[in-house]
């Protein structure tokens, strides 16, 4: 056998541990990658729908709103700060060497 030398664990003998890993990985936020796989549009698609964008069409548009509401998906704050490129934070930036 080629696997000789591994020890692997059956499934069924995982126990909490892979119950504990299904749990975090069903409890993680929805992305606009998954709501625009359920409803067959890109993910810019659904960004488009959301912001208001108006050159959508309206059966489109009311699709994503179905699956954003059935699968409850929630807008992540950092994740727009990193795509546009924004920050609310101030980052202090040191010049010199005085005081290291």
């Amino acid at each position: 056998m080629a696997h000789e030398g591994l020890n692997l664990i059956p499934n069924e003998n995982l126990g909490a541990a892979a119950a504990a890993l299904r749990t975090r990985t069903e409890n993680r936020p929805v992305t606009l990658v998954e709501v625009g796989k359920r409803v067959g549009v890109s993910a810019a698609t659904v960004s488009r729908v959301l912001s208001g964008f108006p050159r959508i069409h309206r059966n489109t548009r009311q699709r994503v709103l179905d699956a954003v509401r059935e699968m409850g998906y929630r807008p992540n704050p950092m994740a727009q700060q990193l795509a546009l490129g924004r920050r609310r934070h101030p980052v202090a930036v040191q010049t010199g060497t005085e005081g290291i």
